[in-house]
């Protein structure tokens, strides 16, 4: 078992892989005129075609509060890139979809997303992508099945 400091260290090593991602995000998508979160946002809407997802469904996806995901559609639907309607068959539920113009929009941040992360991660060999894909999946899951502890899921 490691002891404490390593522990912290590892972490505190995983926080700033965090904030540097991040940030090489937000340089990335800076001609988009995107955060990182909207873009994250019009990304879970993008991989879904033409469906819509719930204010819920995007809030669970985006690790945050439903009030969030409601604050960043509503910005997303002043500048025309998504509309969100009631169900038709739940009216509690609100339904999030891309418009055109935010479908265009996605696509062309993706390409900056996309070009500003193999800028990054093709620096690392084919094993140590391999090494750390096997390692951060399987922490992943560690966190993830952390969270629903603390959900009571």
């Amino acid at each position: 078992m490691a002891t404490k400091d390593q522990y912290l260290d590892l972490y505190n090593r995983f926080q700033k892989i965090h904030v540097l991602l991040d940030d090489g995000d937000r340089r990335g998508l800076q001609d988009s005129d995107l955060t990182t979160s909207q873009y994250n946002l019009l990304m879970h809407l993008g991989a879904q075609g033409n469906n819509s997802l719930t204010i819920t469904n995007l809030a669970d996806l985006l690790i945050c509060s439903r009030s969030n995901a409601t604050r960043m559609v509503r910005r997303l639907e002043d500048q025309g890139l998504v509309t969100s309607e009631r169900d038709t068959q739940d009216r509690r539920l609100v339904l999030v979809s891309l418009t055109p113009k935010g479908r265009q929009k996605y696509l062309e941040a993706e390409k900056l997303h996309h070009a500003a992360v193999m800028r990054r991660m093709t620096a690392l060999s084919a094993d140590t992508c391999a090494s750390l894909d096997a390692l951060t999946q399987e922490f992943v899951l560690l966190l993830e099945n952390d969270l629903r502890t603390l959900n009571g899921s």
